[in-house]
């Protein structure tokens, strides 16, 4: 049986120079501090993927905005040689195009650039739960967004999608592993509105943007107001041959 590529997104920083309104990584309503992957961190990223040889179908660094981070060609500098060995088939670096100046990527790699006049970010901030729906794709199936970007990197650790890290800072939920994870948890995802099938997804989406549902919902707007008094502060990956050890499962 040949092996599967899998999919990964690094959240290079939650920082971002702009906000947009309804933004996934709450960049506009809750910014998190000490966000930014620091080159050791990445460093063990890359020795990961190598070790366990992962083959990367497409990887896509983001954020926030990957720009503001302090090493940003230095950190597309390491990433580009698992692209050079082989490992990553499509490497984009997602922009929201407010930067004055672009570099030249390195080889392999391209810019996708969303401006904030082009962006139409769903409301996040809508549980399935509170309206009663029950969680049907993210701990078991995969939902939209795994299967669309895969397993995430961030400060934290590997979570176990792009969006899990705002929803876990958000609801106090620890979800970050020393190894890649393919599959959410219960307690988180059944709060997240992309466990919804795709029909109401996009009419609890459309009642958001009405105003014609309570918006954030319930558990979210007292998880918000909680945060934004006291936000939790989890304890940033440490890269170490803990997290080096267990082969990699892939979905």
């Amino acid at each position: 049986m040949a092996k599967q590529a899998v999919k990964f997104e690094i959240n290079l920083t939650y920082r971002c120079n702009h906000k947009c309104d309804w933004c996934n990584r709450l960049v506009d309503t809750l910014p998190i501090p000490d966000s930014d992957v620091s080159l050791e961190q990445l460093d063990a990223f890359c020795q990961r993927v190598r070790k366990d040889k992962i083959e990367i179908s497409r990887f896509k660094v983001a954020g926030g905005e990957p720009l503001v981070h302090p090493h940003f060609l230095e950190a597309l500098g390491m990433l580009s040689g698992l692209y050079r060995d082989g490992l990553v088939q499509w490497f984009w670096v997602l922009t929201n195009t407010m930067a004055p100046t672009y570099p030249t990527l390195p080889p392999g790699m391209s810019w996708r650039r969303s401006p904030p006049s082009s962006k139409n970010h769903d409301p996040l901030l809508i549980s399935p739960k509170d309206l009663g729906f029950d969680a049907k794709f993210g701990f078991g199936e995969r939902c939209l967004i795994q299967t669309l970007c895969g397993c995430a990197f961030e400060a934290w650790g590997y979570a176990p999608c792009a969006l899990a890290g705002a929803y876990a800072h958000l609801l106090r939920i620890n979800v970050w592993s020393p190894d890649p994870v393919w599959a959410g948890t219960r307690e988180l995802c059944e709060h997240c509105i992309w466990t919804l099938p795709r029909a109401p997804r996009f009419r609890l989406w459309d009642l958001g943007r009405e105003g014609s549902l309570p918006f954030p919902s319930g558990t979210l707007k007292q998880a918000l107001a909680d945060a934004q008094r006291d936000l939790v502060r989890f304890p940033r990956y440490q890269p170490s041959s803990r997290g080096m050890r267990r082969k990699c499962q892939e979905p």
